[in-house]
């Protein structure tokens, strides 16, 4: 009833912890649990002025928005990184530019035909570091001098151990979830808790390090990420496969992008794991093979998404604290325990 409810306040009510914890006593059902309409004609909410709702909606909408505009902002980000990494290593471009480069060298022509100039925008210190000429590999054709590897032979990796409910606690070393890899804002976001001692005695040899990258395989394939200031230390449970290189032969962040690009992909779907990925994992991954470059254009590559990788990790770190603050403010908010600022007048709002 708009008069009485404003919606976005509505919202925020039944997502605070106390709220969410009442509607929870009223579900029901064992295999798939579900609250109905008629269980809550008697729940009750706290419901201030109207003016006090939009004010209280207002300040936590505000946060959201901010949240939701850097998780915009890393999107196009990773975007432009992948962008760059399928230029260099699914579609070769600075070795076709590198080709029509040196063959109008050749030819004597002095200008190298429209349709080809965009391939030569690249970099001259980029393109120094590739080749002119491909060679036939068992996936097709690769630039000279590049290889397929088994995945095991250039880079590390490890399935999450599985934890019984029983070792989950309120406090400790953080177990990552999937949803820490699905919100865009937090590798912890929704994770368990496990004891420090018993940690350090059975499980402290899967404690991730900053860099590391996660790739998720239990309920869907696909979903990247890497290890910041605030996960280290943490376990990733299982379904979660930690993925570091071996330093000599590939990088971080040629490592991330691999599993996400198209040459990943396919030979997942070639070897037939099942639609829903249900038993991938490191038995697959050891089959499989990643297409290596020298390890120089790796680290320009580096070089190049260095910019665009500082700030997508600023934005993840501002989201996280913002989102913990709208954690704390939420709850306080909403019970009266803190004052809702009154509306700012039109010359106050000037000023600001």
């Amino acid at each position: 009833k708009k008069d009485e409810l404003d919606n976005d306040f509505l919202k925020y009510s039944l997502l605070c912890p106390f709220n969410r914890d009442r509607l929870l006593t009223l579900s029901r059902g064992t295999t798939v649990e579900r609250i109905l309409k008629t269980d809550l004609t008697d729940l009750q909410i706290p419901a201030p002025p109207i003016e006090e709702q939009r004010a209280i909606a207002s300040i936590l909408g505000a946060l959201d928005d901010k949240i939701e505009l850097n998780r915009r902002m890393n999107a196009t980000l990773e975007s432009l990184a992948r962008a760059i990494f399928k230029s260099w290593f699914v579609d070769f471009d600075p070795v076709h530019a590198n080709a029509i480069r040196q063959n109008a060298e050749k030819t004597g022509a002095g200008q190298m035909p429209a349709s080809s100039q965009a391939l030569a925008t690249h970099d001259p210190k980029v393109l120094d570091l590739f080749p002119s000429t491909f060679q036939d590999s068992e996936l097709g054709p690769i630039p000279e001098g590049w290889a397929y590897h088994s995945l095991p032979d250039v880079t590390t990796f490890r399935e999450g151990p599985g934890i019984l409910a029983k070792d989950f606690h309120d406090e400790g070393v953080p177990l990552i979830r999937l949803a820490g890899l699905k919100n865009d804002v937090s590798l912890l976001a929704g994770c368990n808790f496990l004891d420090p001692a018993k940690v350090e005695k059975k499980w402290s040899h899967f404690r991730l390090e900053n860099g590391d990258v996660l790739l998720s395989t239990s309920a869907s394939l696909g979903r990247v990420a890497e290890v910041n200031d605030e996960a280290v230390g943490a376990i990733p449970y299982t379904g979660l496969i930690g993925f570091r290189p071996i330093e000599s032969i590939t990088n971080r962040r040629y490592i991330r992008h691999y599993l996400t690009s198209s040459h990943f992909q396919e030979q997942v779907e070639a070897m037939g794991v099942g639609s829903v990925l249900k038993h991938f994992g490191p038995t697959h991954l050891k089959q499989m093979k990643m297409l290596v470059s020298p390890l120089a254009i790796q680290n320009e590559f580096k070089q190049a998404v260095a910019k665009m990788d500082e700030m997508i990790s600023k934005n993840l770190l501002q989201s996280a604290q913002l989102a913990a603050n709208r954690d704390t403010l939420l709850p306080q908010l909403l019970s009266g325990e803190l004052p809702v600022p009154k509306a700012l007048t039109a010359t106050e709002e000037a000023l600001v």
